[in-house]
């Protein structure tokens, strides 16, 4: 139809392309960044907060049989507002964002490209966590893993 966009191949070139793809595509794990997640949330929604509290208060009944939640949250805003680096080797990043705490561990090269940047907007994949602290509970997520919005976003 007009103004679509798309290729053609025709079809005695059909099997050069499909060998010349499994040759150099080989080795890629079309997996790698595949996460389960029991929950996909925007990180300005306000039922995020009681939704993290909650399963942090339910922690002691995870385990193998039981496999502790998967969260996704996208748009997480990074500035100057709501980030402190720290860690004795600076390489943890705390973000805090409508009442929770997000935090990235062994992250030297997010902290430079946010450095570089001044500013970031992230989709994570992470735990809900409660961070008890001389008397005071913080909800939180321990992120494993980050994706830069607008670049490869993870598959769920």
């Amino acid at each position: 139809h007009p103004n679509a966009f798309g290729y053609s191949i025709s079809e005695n070139n059909f099997s050069k392309i499909k060998d010349y793809a499994e040759t150099q595509l080989k080795d890629y794990n079309f997996h790698e960044n595949e996460y389960p997640v029991n929950l996909i949330a925007y990180s300005y929604e306000e039922k995020l907060l009681p939704f993290i509290q909650d399963i942090g208060q339910h922690e002691n009944i995870w385990g193998s049989c039981n496999p502790e939640p998967k969260l996704c949250i996208k748009n997480l805003a990074l500035n100057s507002s709501n980030v402190v680096i720290c860690g004795t080797k600076r390489d943890t990043i705390k973000v805090t964002d409508n009442g929770i705490v997000y935090m990235f561990f062994n992250s030297k090269d997010l902290i430079a490209e946010y450095e570089q940047k001044g500013s970031l907007i992230l989709d994570i994949v992470g735990t809900a966590k409660l961070n008890h602290f001389r008397g005071i509970v913080t909800p939180q997520i321990l992120v494993n893993n980050y994706s830069p919005c607008n670049s490869n976003p993870f598959t769920f």
